[in-house]
């Protein structure tokens, strides 16, 4: 074996073990926790001790950290009792309607309660478990953040922002209510199989073409090193 051929075979080794990372799971999140916080607006006096809390953004997260819930200081207008719920998706998919055409519920799903809605929107912060992640064929990038209007019975997919990072989305709300992370849908890249399996026969293909490059490239170096009739290699 030449050392081109040894190469590219190498290279198709490398590429093929990258896929593999691509498509690994992820560790678990913790599980379903409730936590509920009193949150003051900014400003306001505590009747009790008379002190007065000024912030801009005042934070509230389940105890494992899973979920935060940030409450910009005008948000609210009297003491507001916040409480965060997180649920599994089989349970949420049991109680409302499917996401909007071209999505797919994942698994973490969770609600906000005080308030139906906020003065200021509010952002939260959702780390995103190996569950989405196997929804999402094991990429953070189709994850999206959505809200679920009770009034009007639907989903709405939010402006979501991904931090592969730190294994979480972030997102805005005007009001509070159920949430969940849902998959947006690819186009499949090919009739009839699955973005995963779409992948995987690509990664074969591409792999085979590196070897077959390699072997092509390496008959052509052993054939300009045959010696000509003349006695001297070919050029």
């Amino acid at each position: 074996m030449s050392k081109l051929l040894a190469s590219c075979i190498i290279l198709s080794a490398l590429v093929a073990g990258s896929m593999c990372a691509l498509f690994s799971p992820r560790p678990v999140k913790a599980e379903v926790s409730t936590y509920t916080e009193v949150v003051n607006p900014s400003g306001y006096a505590d009747p009790s001790t008379g002190v007065v809390i000024v912030y801009s953004v005042h934070s509230v997260q389940t105890p494992d950290g899973v979920i935060v819930l940030e409450i910009p200081a005008d948000a609210l207008t009297s003491p507001t009792e916040i409480t965060i719920t997180e649920a599994s998706g089989q349970e949420l998919v049991a109680s409302v309607p499917p996401p909007p055409s071209g999505f797919s519920l994942a698994d973490t799903c969770f609600t906000f309660e005080g308030v139906d809605s906020l003065e200021e929107s509010a952002k939260f912060i959702v780390r995103y478990s190996d569950a989405d992640l196997a929804a999402a064929d094991g990429s953070p990038y189709p994850l999206r953040l959505a809200r679920y209007d009770e009034g009007d019975g639907k989903w709405t997919v939010l402006t979501t922002k991904r931090d592969a990072t730190n294994e979480s989305l972030r997102a805005a709300t005007d009001g509070l209510g159920k949430f969940a992370v849902v998959v947006k849908k690819p186009a499949k890249m090919i009739p009839g199989l699955s973005r995963g399996q779409s992948v995987i026969i690509g990664l074969i293909v591409g792999v085979a073409g590196i070897v077959a490059i390699g072997i092509v490239l390496d008959r052509k170096v052993f054939k300009r090193k045959q010696p000509s009739p003349c006695g001297k290699s070919e050029i």
